[in-house]
């Protein structure tokens, strides 16, 4: 894990270097992202804002966190949208959910 962290330039000290509520390896490995930006394609939303709002409205709210509780389940599962796996973890549960209330809001 370090050596990612120092290929990439961020912080083996901090898990979101760039503080935008994505974990450095999950920006790169599973969202193209830079961990070192915080708006990565410079558009109205940050990247986490952008994980986060699951219908693409440029807001996270009660109806993103709606899509998540009726999809709970595990990769592979009948439930499981990859898009509502906001962490990437291969579950999708409460964990989506606390992302989601952290970037609650409009961009």
């Amino acid at each position: 894990a370090d050596s990612l962290e120092a290929s990439l330039g961020t912080n083996p000290a901090l898990p979101d270097t760039d503080g935008d509520k994505l974990l450095d390896s999950v920006e790169v490995l599973r969202y193209g992202s830079d961990p070192l930006a915080v708006n990565t394609d410079a558009d109205v939303c940050s990247d986490g804002k952008e994980a986060a709002s699951l219908n693409n409205d440029t807001k996270v709210n009660s109806t993103d966190q709606l899509m998540v509780a009726q999809s709970f389940g595990l990769k592979g599962g009948p439930k499981y949208v990859v898009d509502f796996d906001v962490n990437k973890d291969g579950n999708i549960n409460s964990t989506d959910l606390l992302v989601q209330v952290k970037l609650f809001g409009l961009c």
